[in-house]
């Protein structure tokens, strides 16, 4: 088996363009060799050049617009095979342009006939099957394959780890840099604290820095030169008003108006807010208004037009018509005679049917030109060989005036009045193949002379209509066959312009409806709505009828009021046979209500079912057959607005008699017998009312057995058991789900706030010790003022004893000293008197007799 050899180069490919991103991120652009050491299949020359020619974001990758392809050209010819002097001329990388420019010359190539037609099939840059690229690095990263060789994923995860690496031998290095600074300004800093604090301080020496220090001083900053007027006060002034608390500095968002996109922000915030009020609020108004958006009747917004920039001048403008003035000088006649005469002057005017003027002179192609002329200079033969001089050869093109193309630098500009060719020629020479008069005009002569041509050199220009049809048989059919040429050539324009539109790319089918007739005889012209437009109405009204539905409900619906599960009915039957035996009006009109409720619930029940006890779901209706619930029928508005006005009529008459009958007479009246609570017009007292429904409404009860309400006075003793039971179970059930609910709302509410409990309670402990400090203090305050006023009390008596201790203690020394001076003579006499009677050694004896006296009388 030989050894593998592995020649570096090929294809690129995604993983491998990622990776040298990421590494050019990482060590930049000059160290090409440690990029290439993260790729085993590239080296640092192709990973230059593969950046520098595809993966560079400056580099341009759009289509090559006309100006470039002009300066490409141009530059080609000026500067031959130095694309990498041409590149940043024309602001694209030299392969680009190489490339760029051997596909022009292909298609002028092509143009002109000179390739094959499998030349032309086949692009001879196109590799074949086989064939290796020579230039890998200005093509697209071939994608990456689903199952990776072992190279290739060793590769990758190499360069990952490499890539993730920040803890190399240069950052360890660094870091332990770092620490060591750290550590030398903490021992500097811990030895002047304790210098400081054994009362030394040492002034910290500023190094002198060799160049500018950025964080501490401005550079080349250049102070103001001072004024004629000293600026201390008004200096004095601004520090002290920024110190101020109630100065605010005015900001420039303040000082400048409003930023367009903040204020587009903020109306289509405020249109949304708008708009899902409108939809909360009234719905009906925002479904009017989106139909007559939606309506296709309605006629769209005009928008301003888009318009190009105008290619003449103000100034051309004005040629044009001083142009114009001196033309209309130059013709004859006046008013009324000028329509006598014909224009016999120059045709240079505009054509009878105006055409647009062509920004570059017509059947010209700058980019085509020059490809050709490059191609004859590259097959030219040297003079040398005897072969034609290319430049006589040459037509058109970008010229060699300099690096700029002669197009751009105004060769291709909008040509002017008098150079763009305003005449056709026709087959005959020295013919003018259109004849037209005077502009605006309906001269005599004009007419004539389109009716008519003449013969001679010019026969188009008869503008007196000196030739006329009366003439030689000659002259006439010369005429005839001038005309026929004419509209001939007109008709092979035509056809040509016809031959050179593009081929239809789709076909379409129109077939037109058949329209009916009306009655009167006319015919429907109206537009036919489109689907999507027919679909929104549709929706709009279907949402509109079912917001009508629900505003028809009743109002216990309307506000989710309780309702009964299960309907009886035989709810009522009771108060209807009652009414019915009795033949009361009243009676008679309660019986209709209660009818009419009954119908209400039992239509709501099967339309609108009430939910469980739980919750969950729809409960079951009322017991019967669908056939028993009738549907109630639609109530026009004007009769429920009524039925409205009656009732709130009544309301008002009910008010106003609870305010006419509150207080204490209703309370004298509700003593009374039978007619308690019945005033003079017949009404009833609030206090009547209010006791009237607390009876009734203790009375009603519900019994489990029959499955329906009653009351308790006429059921029997096992109803009203278990009527009372089943209450307490209701009760009991109520309570132990309020419970629930409630344990589970503390325990919510526990978990949103048990932080703010717990430092609650933590500031209320350290309320209440600083509080039992501030006691302390105050306790501790008052004994140490008792102190110091007991203090200055007694200071004033310890003083006077203290002045007479030491006045006694100086009186006692000073009858001391008197007594010391007494007796220092008593011993000097007693000295002198043994000198003179007694000897030596009884001088002695008596002499230290006295000294021993004297030493206790010291004592």
């Amino acid at each position: 088996m030989g050894i593998r050899i592995m020649v570096k180069g090929g294809v690129w490919k995604n993983s491998e363009d990622e990776i040298l991103k990421a590494a050019v991120m990482k060590y930049g652009l000059n160290q090409w060799p440690r990029v290439a050491s993260l790729l085993n299949r590239k080296s640092a020359a192709q990973c230059k050049a593969r950046w520098y020619e595809w993966l560079d974001p400056s580099i341009k990758k759009t289509e090559w617009t006309r100006e470039e392809e002009e300066k490409l050209l141009h530059l080609a010819k000026i500067l031959p095979a130095q694309w990498r002097t041409i590149a940043p001329i024309v602001g694209r990388t030299p392969a680009q342009c190489l490339e760029h420019y051997e596909r022009l010359l292909d298609a002028a190539q092509q143009k002109t006939g000179d390739m094959d037609a499998g030349e032309i099939k086949d692009d001879p840059r196109k590799l074949r099957p086989g064939e290796i690229d020579t230039a890998p690095e200005t093509k697209p990263a071939r994608p990456d394959p689903i199952d990776m060789d072992e190279d290739e994923k060793e590769m990758l995860s190499e360069a990952r780890a490499r890539l993730a690496n920040t803890k190399g031998k240069k950052a360890k290095r660094k870091a332990r840099e770092k620490m060591l600074m750290e550590a030398k300004r903490l021992a500097s800093l811990q030895k002047r604290r304790e210098l400081k604090a054994a009362g030394l301080e040492l002034k910290m020496r500023e190094k002198k820095r060799k160049y500018i220090d950025y964080g501490r001083e401005i550079p080349f900053q250049r102070t103001a030169p001072a004024g004629f007027y000293a600026t201390g006060a008004e200096k004095l002034e601004g520090e002290k008003q920024a110190l101020d608390p109630r100065f605010e500095a005015l900001r420039v968002d303040k000082m400048e108006d409003e930023r367009r996109d903040e204020e587009e922000s903020r109306l289509r915030n405020q249109d949304k807010k708008r708009h899902k009020k409108l939809v909360q609020e009234n719905l009906p108004q925002m479904v009017q208004a989106l139909n007559q958006l939606n309506d296709p009747a309605s006629i769209r917004r005009r928008v301003p037009l888009s318009l190009p920039a105008p290619q003449v001048t103000d100034r051309d403008l004005e040629e044009i018509v001083k142009v114009g003035a001196q033309a209309a000088a130059v013709g004859g006649g006046e008013g009324a005679t000028a329509g006598l005469l014909g224009d016999y002057r120059d045709r240079t005017t505009p054509l009878a049917t105006p055409m647009r003027t062509p920004s570059t002179a017509p059947g010209q192609d700058v980019v085509m030109q020059e490809a050709r002329n490059l191609l004859a200079m590259r097959a030219a033969e040297t003079p040398l060989q005897g072969g034609e001089a290319v430049m006589s050869r040459l037509e058109g093109g970008t010229g060699f005036e300099g690096h700029q193309p002669r197009s751009l630098g105004g060769g291709g500009m909008t040509p002017g009045g008098g150079m763009t060719p305003m005449t056709a020629r026709s087959e005959e020479g020295g013919r003018t193949p259109l004849s037209s008069g005077r502009l605006g005009g309906s001269s005599v002569a004009s007419t004539k002379s389109r009716a008519h041509a003449a013969g001679g050199a010019t026969p188009m220009r008869d503008e007196l209509g000196l030739n006329q049809m009366g003439g030689s048989e000659e002259q006439q059919q010369l005429m005839v066959m001038s005309e026929k040429r004419r509209q001939k050539a007109l008709r092979a324009q035509l056809a040509e312009g016809l031959r050179r539109l593009p081929e239809a790319q789709y076909t379409y089918e129109i077939s037109v409806p058949t329209m009916e007739e009306e009655e009167d005889g006319g015919t429907d012209v109206g537009k036919e709505e489109d689907a999507a437009d027919r679909d929104a109405r549709m929706a709009a009204k279907k949402v509109a009828a079912e917001e009508a539905e629900l505003a028809r409900r009743s109002t216990v619906l309307k506000r989710g009021l309780p309702r009964p599960r299960i309907v009886d009915p035989d709810m009522f039957a009771s108060r209807v046979r009652a009414a019915t035996a009795e033949a009361d009006e009243i009676a008679a009109a309660d019986a209709m209500v209660q009818q009419e409720l009954l119908a209400v619930l039992r239509a709501e029940a099967a339309k609108y079912p009430a939910k469980e006890a739980g919750g969950k779901g729809k409960g079951r209706s009322s017991k019967g057959t669908d056939g028993d619930r009738g549907v109630l029928p639609v109530m026009p508005p004007q009769m429920l607005s009524t039925a409205r006005d009656l009732v709130a009529e009544e309301a008002a008459k009910l008010r106003k008699a609870v305010d006419s009958f509150g207080g204490e007479g209703g309370g004298e009246e509700s003593g009374k017998g039978e007619g308690a609570g019945v005033d003079s017009q017949g009404d009833m007292c609030p206090v009547a009312l209010e006791r009237d429904w607390l009876k009734g409404y203790n009375d009603l009860a519900y019994f489990p057995g029959r499955q329906a309400f009653g009351r308790l006075t006429g059921a029997s003793k096992q109803d009203r058991l278990t009527a009372v039971v089943h209450e307490f179970n209701t009760l009991a059930g109520h309570v132990e789900k309020v419970g629930k609910k409630a344990s589970k709302l503390d325990a919510r509410l526990n978990l949103a706030t048990g932080g703010y409990v717990k430092r609650a309670t933590a500031l209320l402990h350290g309320v209440s010790e600083a509080l039992d400090q501030i006691d302390e203090m105050r306790l501790e305050v008052r004994c140490f003022r008792r102190l110091k006023a007991m203090e200055e009390k007694a200071l004033v008596t310890r003083v006077a004893e203290v002045n007479a201790q030491a006045d006694s203690v100086a009186k006692r020394e000073e009858q001391l000293q008197l007594s010391y001076v007494e007796l220092l003579d008593e011993r000097d006499r007693l000295f002198g008197v043994l000198h003179g009677h007694e000897g030596e050694e009884d001088r002695g004896e008596e002499h230290n007799g006295l000294n021993g006296k004297v030493t206790v009388a010291e004592e």
